[in-house]
């Protein structure tokens, strides 16, 4: 004789038994779960609707967790115990198949006294949660993508973007360049945070305290045939003076579009914000119905972390461009 076990979720609000799902959500650091039915479950969303409409992304903010050591023991045996229920080879081997297909987006570099929020996705069609791979004092900030799925979409780019934005925040971080995925956990452990250690950790130093802000101008009208690159360079050298002794690094990009006036990126303190602010907004005042400008940030220091195409392998990075 079988015995068949059936298991029965219940909606923990009403008791309710049809169509109940599993929610998680995290608040103030804290993760729960809770049973719903789709009335309930409905009703969770409007209400967090209200709020993470207004609330920012946080992926990591600084923690007590130690700064030197391997994942977790549990982490380790989880993946053990996953492992020994595969089974059979066969089983095993069509698990491998699928796996090969699975890579490990990186994001950023951080300290390893941080602690990752829960819930956060990743980038691609189908993200995995953010989570994080310590080794030595440095953590890589990752997901798992599917190789096999197109990744580079706008939207996976703004992703990207918003998750750098957010962590750095809240800590220091290394930002990598889009595109950085690995073969596993492992490697990113050995391959990228022990073979680049001293590197990667000088540059967090380098970035502790500091932030990215970029101003953008626009030429409210043509400039007309060669008037346009001369005037950006002399637009170039007025925002780099306006700002000296706010900055530490400085980073002048190429126009993308005729009207682009101006673009360039400043690393500075992030208690020195409200000085740059007003820097920024008596340059608008002066260049009022020549250029439009706005200033940006502040953001993570992407200008000033990856400037070689090695770094975008995520297997090697540059000094950072402290030019000025």
């Amino acid at each position: 004789m079988t015995t068949v076990a059936q298991v029965q979720l219940t909606c923990d609000v009403c008791g309710g038994t049809n169509d109940v799902k599993t929610r998680t959500f995290a608040l103030d650091g804290k993760a729960y779960e809770i049973d719903l039915c789709r009335k309930d479950g409905n009703a969770l969303g409007r209400v967090a609707a209200r709020y993470t409409a207004k609330a920012r992304k946080v992926s990591a903010t600084r923690g007590r967790r130690p700064h030197r050591g391997k994942p977790p023991a549990q982490a380790r045996s989880n993946r053990s115990q996953r492992q020994n229920a595969e089974g059979s080879p066969a089983k095993a081997a069509k698990a491998a198949g699928a796996r090969q297909r699975k890579g490990i987006f990186v994001d950023g570099i951080l300290p390893a006294d941080i602690e990752v929020a829960t819930g956060i996705p990743g980038v691609g069609q189908h993200p995995g949660p953010l989570r994080d791979v310590r080794c030595d004092g440095l953590a890589a900030l990752i997901s798992e993508v599917d190789s096999s799925e197109g990744l580079g979409s706008p939207d996976d780019l703004r992703t990207h973007r918003e998750i750098l934005d957010a962590t750095a925040a809240e800590v220091p971080v290394l930002p990598l360049r889009f595109g950085t995925i690995l073969a596993s956990e492992d490697a990113v452990a050995e391959d990228l945070l022990t073979a680049h250690h001293d590197e990667f950790t000088a540059a967090l130093d380098q970035l502790e305290g500091r932030t990215e802000f970029q101003v953008k101008g626009r030429y409210v009208k043509d400039a007309g045939p060669g008037e346009g690159k001369v005037r950006r360079e002399e637009y170039t050298r007025a925002v780099r003076q306006a700002m000296e002794g706010l900055c530490v690094a400085s980073v002048a990009r190429e126009p993308a579009y005729a009207l682009d006036a101006v673009h360039v990126a400043f690393l500075v303190a992030v208690d020195q914000q409200p000085d740059v602010e007003r820097v920024i907004e008596d340059l608008a005042r002066e260049w009022e119905g020549l250029i439009d400008v706005r200033l940006l940030g502040p953001m993570a220091a992407l200008s000033f972390a990856c400037s070689s195409a090695e770094c975008a392998t995520g297997l090697s990075m540059s000094s950072l461009n402290w030019s000025t």
